[in-house]
């Protein structure tokens, strides 16, 4: 999926006075989202925490995984959706 939005969000894993972002699989957004076309407008709640859409992967991407995720946020907001805190 490609957008005419901007990269805003990127490097401080915000929306400029909104939402942490996120970017979410492409098997997600066929699942959950029966591949709407306004995905970038829509957010979603992970452990009481609100995202906004940022991206949607393409297809093939798993990212440094051996298994296919679902999404992926800045690791800024890790400890919100991990509530006893990084794995690390």
């Amino acid at each position: 999926m490609t957008s005419d939005k901007s990269n805003t969000g990127v490097a401080t894993g915000k929306v400029p006075g909104g939402h942490p972002v996120a970017v979410i699989s492409s098997r997600y957004w066929e699942r959950r989202f029966a591949h709407a076309s306004d995905i970038l407008s829509r957010t979603f709640t992970l452990n009481g925490t609100t995202y906004s859409i940022l991206r949607v992967a393409v297809k093939e991407f798993a990212g440094e995984n051996i298994t296919w995720p679902t999404l992926w946020i800045p690791m800024a907001t890790q400890s919100q959706v991990m509530r006893s805190g990084p794995a690390f």
